[in-house]
This record gives structure tokens, sequence and C-alpha cells, in this order.
């Protein structure tokens, strides 16, 4: 599922809005700050669900697993 953003990325389908709240996601998550990668991946799901519900169930996910370990 998140290979759905891989895609979308390298072929430049998402909005210059999106891919900067998914940069932002990705760095709040490599600095293991899951809230604030939780509470983008929010403003991801309000502004996007219908096109990226898939890779946003998939980021979530991961994201809560770190936050636990």
């Amino acid at each position: 599922k998140i290979q759905d953003l891989f895609n979308k990325l390298s072929s430049r389908a998402l909005s210059d809005d999106i891919t900067k709240l998914v940069t932002e996601m990705t760095q709040a998550f490599k600095s293991n700050d899951s809230n604030t990668a939780l509470n983008l991946h929010m403003q991801l799901t309000h502004l996007s669900w219908s096109e990226n519900g898939t890779w946003l169930t998939a980021a979530k996910r991961l994201i809560q697993a770190k936050s636990k370990s």
C-alpha cells in the first residue's frame, strides 16, 4: 500500500500542497515526533482521502507502530 505513495511521488501525481505535507510528515516520523506526524496525517486525510486513502492508511499504521516502540 505504501508503494502507491512512492508511485505518486515519482510520477509527480500529487499536488505541491500534498507533497509538502507528506515531506513534513516524513520529517516528523524520522525525528520520532509521532504527534506532529499524526497531525499532518490528519490534514492529509481531510484534504485528499479519496485520492490517497490507500497509502494514508498504511502511513498511519507505520506512525502508530513506531510510536509504540
